[in-house]
């Protein structure tokens, strides 16, 4: 497990059949290549290619018309993203709450904005995570969660972009103010204040 996918491998790590060969790896830093490759033979790869911060799978089938009756089969994958820290719990897990996602790519210093703890105005971010965590009924029935984020981030965008993707799966603003980033995910809040005499800036004026 690393910090670029730390989701667990179901299948098994390496499976050798006798008509299809599996391999996977989440991009760890200490995993080695793939040993399916079959090295000892010319090949294009060499031990230097882990694909290091790179999850991949490798898959090798072996040419038989009776297991592949219909041809090449089509091989997919379940792909879970990126652990990340909930400031609300101090823990770190898989999750699609928009908010957290957000938090995440704010202060990631390999893919993200890099920025320190001190910039991001955390009460704000856990009152959004709660607001994207609610249950909502649907009409059919049953709840889901107000707001989910799905996506893959594309360090080819611009920071603008990839924040303003996050962003709009939970119909949120961020702002950056007085040296923090402020998030508010779209949900209606009751307004209340009270007003004083210290309120008014002028005295007042009867017609």
């Amino acid at each position: 497990a690393d910090s670029f996918n730390t989701q667990a491998v179901t299948a098994p790590e390496e499976y050798t059949g006798d008509t299809v060969k599996i391999a996977t790896k989440l991009g760890s830093s200490s995993d080695s290549v793939f040993g399916l490759l079959g090295l000892s033979v010319p090949f294009t790869w060499s031990t230097n290619h882990k694909l290091t911060g790179i999850p991949a799978i490798y898959a090798r089938l072996q040419y038989d018309t009776e297991a592949f009756p219909q041809g090449i089969p089509t091989i997919s994958c379940v792909v879970r993203g990126r652990k990340v820290l909930d400031t609300r719990t101090s823990s770190t897990a898989y999750s699609t709450n928009p908010a957290l996602i957000l938090h995440d790519y704010l202060t990631d210093t390999q893919f993200g904005l890099g920025c320190a703890s001190s910039e991001i105005n955390t009460a704000s971010f856990n009152t959004a995570a709660n607001t994207c965590d609610e249950n909502v009924s649907l009409a059919a029935g049953g709840t889901e969660k107000r707001y989910s984020c799905n996506g893959v981030v594309d360090t080819s965008d611009t920071p603008e972009q990839i924040i303003g993707n996050i962003l709009s799966s939970m119909g949120g603003t961020l702002t950056y103010t007085n040296g923090q980033f402020v998030v508010k995910a779209a949900a209606f809040v009751s307004a209340s204040d009270t007003l004083t005499d210290d309120d008014f800036i002028g005295a007042l004026g009867i017609n």
